[in-house]
C-alpha cells in the first residue's frame, strides 16, 4: 500500500482536483494496467467481466490535509515530498504556489527529501530574492467568501473587473420613474433576528470600509535551492544549481 498525502490550502482548493482524479482512477483486478476511466465506462467494463476497482482501494492511501493543520505528526512516517512548479529561476529558487516554501521548509528540517517536478520548458533566465517585489494578486474577496463551500472559486481576471466597474461607474444612468404600483414594504426585523444575524456576521464583512486594513491574496511563493534536492525534468534529475546550465544549451542549440 502507498501511502499518499496531498497537502491543500485556500482558497483555489487545487488538491481536491488531484483527490477527485485519484478517486476516479480504478484498475482491472488482475492486470496491471490502471487508468482513468469515467463512470460510463467502468460501468460497459463491468458487464462485460470482472468490476473495476479504485486504485484508493489497494493501491494507493491518500490523506488529504490543509496547510494549517499540517503538523509533525503527519510528517513523521513521510519519506519524500513532491513539489509542483510554474517556473523554476536562473538562481535555483522555485517559483510555485503560496505555501510551496512552507512544506519545503518543514522537511528539509526533518531530513525529508524534496523533488520538484518541472518541464525545462519552465526554466526561466529570471532572477528574484523574494515573493514580494513581484508576485500576482488574486481577488481579495476570494479569502473571504464561500468558506464553507464544496466547490473551489474560479480564477477571475481582476484588471478586467476593475476596469468594467469603473466604465459603469462612470457611464450616465437613466432616471428612474417612480411607480405607484408595486411599493415595497420595509422588512421587518425583530430583535432575536437582529441578535443572531449580529453574532454569524464575519467581522470582515466591511473590510473595504476599515481604515489601514488591506487583504493580500498572494498567488505564489519562492522556495530557496538548498531546500530542493533535485529538479525531476524531461532531462532527468538535476540539481537547482543546474537550470542556468540547461538555458545556457538551448540558446546554444
Amino acid at each position: 500500500m502507498f501511502n499518499l498525502v496531498i497537502v491543500d490550502s485556500r482558497p483555489l482548493f487545487e488538491g481536491k482536483k488531484l483527490l477527485r482524479n485519484l478517486v476516479d482512477t480504478h484498475y482491472m483486478p488482475g492486470s496491471e494496467e490502471v487508468g482513468s476511466e469515467t463512470t460510463s465506462e467502468v460501468s460497459s467494463i463491468s458487464s462485460r467481466g470482472p468490476k473495476p476497482k479504485p486504485i484508493t482501494q489497494d493501491f494507493i492511501k491518500v490523506h488529504y490535509v490543509l496547510i494549517n493543520s499540517l503538523s509533525s505528526t503527519i510528517l513523521e512516517d513521510v519519506d519524500c515530498v513532491f513539489l509542483g512548479a510554474h517556473a523554476m529561476l536562473s538562481n535555483g529558487r522555485l517559483y510555485s504556489r503560496v505555501g510551496t516554501g512552507l512544506i519545503a521548509m518543514m522537511c528539509h528540517n526533518r531530513n525529508i527529501p524534496v523533488l520538484t517536478c518541472c518541464e525545462s520548458v519552465k526554466f526561466s533566465d529570471k532572477v528574484q530574492l523574494d515573493s514580494v517585489t513581484n508576485n500576482e494578486l488574486a481577488d481579495s474577496e476570494d479569502l473571504l467568501q464561500n468558506l464553507n463551500g464544496k466547490e473551489a472559486p474560479k480564477k477571475k481576471a481582476v484588471a478586467l473587473e476593475q476596469f468594467m466597474k469603473q466604465f459603469e461607474h462612470n457611464e450616465p444612468q437613466a432616471p428612474v420613474k417612480p411607480t405607484q404600483k408595486g411599493k415595497s414594504q420595509p422588512k421587518k426585523i425583530t430583535v432575536g433576528e437582529e441578535e443572531r444575524d449580529s453574532k454569524h456576521e464575519s467581522p470582515l464583512k466591511d473590510w473595504k470600509n476599515i481604515p489601514n486594513l488591506n487583504i493580500l491574496n498572494i498567488m505564489y511563493d519562492l522556495t530557496p535551492p538548498e531546500y530542493i534536492k533535485k529538479v525531476i525534468t524531461e532531462l532527468g534529475a538535476l540539481p537547482p544549481s543546474s537550470v542556468p546550465v540547461i538555458l545556457r544549451e538551448y540558446r546554444s542549440t
